[in-house]
């Protein structure tokens, strides 16, 4: 039997500059590999994470699961939380380009896609 993929808010962060990314997915390691293949391609949607990608280098990035959510209609609610949460010299960190939680819900990969993402292959 196949485990179910672990969705939730996660948060990539740049451990030289103290800078960081918060986001939601539905597959959270599945998502840690597009965005770690994307950047490596210098491809990647948000200019500010591939700016300091490229400046800092993937040694410096580090991804982690901030919150685990079990219900797919809560996990944009709650990536707004904690955008909502940022203030002062804790928001002009994030490389969040806009202040609205915005999801890639109904993209569902398939295992095989997954694996050829984690492979490089995509």
């Amino acid at each position: 039997m196949r485990k179910r993929p672990k969705s939730g808010i996660y948060e990539i962060s740049c451990i030289k500059n103290n800078s960081f990314y918060v986001g939601s997915a539905m597959n959270l390691m599945c998502r840690k590999n597009v965005h770690w293949k994307t950047l490596e391609n210098r491809t990647h949607f948000n200019i500010i994470l591939q700016r300091t990608w490229n400046e800092y280098g993937p040694e410096s990035f580090r991804f982690r699961v901030l919150e685990y959510v079990s219900n797919a209609s809560d996990l944009v609610p709650r990536e707004q939380f904690y955008l909502t949460s940022f203030s002062g010299s804790f928001r002009r960190r994030c490389m969040n380009i806009s202040p609205t939680a915005g999801s890639p819900l109904g993209v569902k990969h398939s295992a095989e896609t997954c694996e050829k993402m984690r492979k490089g292959k995509i």
